[in-house]
């Protein structure tokens, strides 16, 4: 039979393992950081030629370009953190 975890009260919840790790400044960061190269590749690479297609697919692609990056970027982060906190725990 399987335990229901809910039981277990040295088990942390998600919400606090998130908050410890600090996911929503991670996803904060990594939004920036995503946009800032999504615009840095947008204007290298789209404002200065002539391009065929129009402008809005480009910015579609910068749109995904963003959100990818910042993803990544966000879960390095929280991976990183969740890492230090292992090892702080795991010293004692």
């Amino acid at each position: 039979m399987s335990e229901n975890p809910e039981n277990r009260p040295d088990r942390p919840s998600l919400a606090r393992a998130l908050v410890t790790v600090g996911a929503k400044r991670n996803a904060a960061i990594g939004l920036l950081a995503g946009s800032l190269f999504a615009a840095a590749l947008f204007a290298v690479f789209v404002l200065p030629g002539e391009t065929q297609e129009s402008w809005l697919l480009y910015l579609g692609l910068a749109g995904v370009v963003a959100v990818t990056t910042g993803m990544l970027i966000a879960v390095v982060l929280t991976v990183r953190s969740a890492l230090r906190v292992s090892r702080e725990i795991e010293a004692g």
